[in-house]
């Protein structure tokens, strides 16, 4: 039987799914040898290129196939994902308005349209295209990630635009629709004040900051971000810490932004983190002796007398009720050892409780909380004091800046 080009080009896609790039991308430049101007080649080529972060040439086949096939509007989508990730988002956005008129419930170009607006701070364009999103697949049995990621989105959108019914109605959506998704249950704890948690679920940490590992120095770099300066200011006054002998952990150490303040002090600097994505960030300074993925209690509870120092920087924003962590913050340190940690600090209208959980989704505390809380845990009289940790949606975040030993 001859073997037709459409027949090598469907092979070529199918490879291509699979991962095996070397061989697809041979076989759709053998198809454009026999035929320069294939549509389809020439788009699945280009999108191979994009993978391959090849984005100029990735960018100059999709265009050629657009000038051959002008209707495919998974192309314009696809042609508006290689600008976008190059930065040119009017561009983008043309190309994915493009997509929508040929086929109005392309999710994804609805969603990824979303996306752009809202990184364009366009609010109202942003959900708008969201809900189209969620009107694409309004009665299918099995949603997709854009859907489950437009109902993420809208979250924060309608939190932050306060339309609160609308909120409501798409947060007992989620909870309908993925009802074992952890961020749902959270945000929803957090938004509506209904079954609140005592800690933020580890599945549900992990997952936000799975996300947020390849943005994360350059966003908190431009909100003033000043937690690990302000607990390693703490450490540089206590003179025993100063030879560069001591064991210290980096607790919840994300992508080791505490690292390059720590190293000069530690004989042993080890980092522990949920999120595998921020801990290969940690690993690239190459400022840790070791890294592990791990719940933090569960690994503090599992080295007991192990540390020195204790370095705990916007972690346990992510806990409520503090028992459980300083009580294993308790075992692994030495005698002597030294805990330095930050908090979101309490509102003064709390109402006289322990800790609130924040519609943001983390936790803020009361500073006498946070003191007999320590002290019934077996540490000695803590130093508590107000600092601005960083700054959000223009305001500054005031956090309590602790340091409190063990006894000898």
């Amino acid at each position: 039987m001859t073997r037709t080009p459409a027949d090598s080009l469907q092979e070529a896609m199918l490879r291509h799914q699979r991962g095996d790039l070397d061989f697809a991308e041979s076989i759709y430049r053998r198809v454009l040898e026999t035929d320069p101007d294939q549509p389809d080649a020439l788009h699945y080529l280009g999108m191979l290129n994009f993978q391959r972060q090849r984005p100029a040439e990735a960018l100059q086949l999709v265009q050629q196939s657009l000038l051959k096939a002008p209707g495919n509007q998974h192309a314009w989508t696809n042609l508006g994902n290689i600008l976008m990730a190059s930065g040119r988002r009017d561009e983008a956005r043309v190309c994915y308005e493009s997509a929508v008129k040929l086929e109005p419930d392309l999710m994804a170009a609805w969603h990824n349209l979303g996306v752009l607006h809202r990184r364009a701070k366009r609010m109202e364009e942003a959900i708008a295209c969201f809900l189209r999103v969620l009107d694409c697949q309004a009665d299918s049995t099995e949603p997709g990630p854009d859907y489950r990621n437009a109902l993420e989105s809208l979250v924060n959108l309608l939190q932050r635009t306060r339309r609160m019914d609308e909120l409501a109605r798409i947060l007992d959506l989620w909870k309908t629709r993925f009802p074992d998704d952890p961020t749902a249950r959270h945000m929803a704890a957090a938004t509506m004040g209904r079954d609140i948690p005592s800690r933020a679920s580890p599945e549900y940490v992990k997952h936000l900051y799975e996300r947020f590992a390849e943005t994360f120095d350059t966003t908190l770099a431009a909100l003033g971000y000043q937690a690990p300066q302000l607990l390693t200011d703490l450490l540089a006054n206590e003179p025993e810490y100063q030879s560069g002998q001591a064991r210290i952990l980096d607790a919840g150490c994300g992508t080791g932004l505490c690292a390059p303040l720590l190293r000069s002090s530690a004989q042993w600097l080890v980092g522990v983190d949920l999120s595998p994505a921020m801990l290969e960030k940690a690993r690239q300074r190459g400022l840790y002796d070791d890294l592990h993925e791990s719940e933090l209690c569960q690994f503090m509870g599992a080295c007991p007398g192990d540390f020195d120092v204790v370095v705990v920087a916007d972690t346990l924003e992510y806990f409520g009720d503090l028992v459980e962590f300083f009580a294993a913050a308790r075992k692994t340190l030495r005698p002597g050892g030294l805990l330095l940690c930050s908090l979101e600090a309490m509102p003064a209208d709390s109402g006289g409780n322990d800790y609130l959980l924040q519609p943001h989704g983390r936790y803020c505390h009361d500073a006498q909380y946070v003191r007999r809380t320590l002290m019934q845990g077996g540490f000695g009289e803590p130093a508590i004091t107000l600092a601005t940790l960083r700054k959000e949606r223009g305001e500054d975040v005031t956090g309590l800046v602790i340091s409190v030993r063990c006894p000898r």
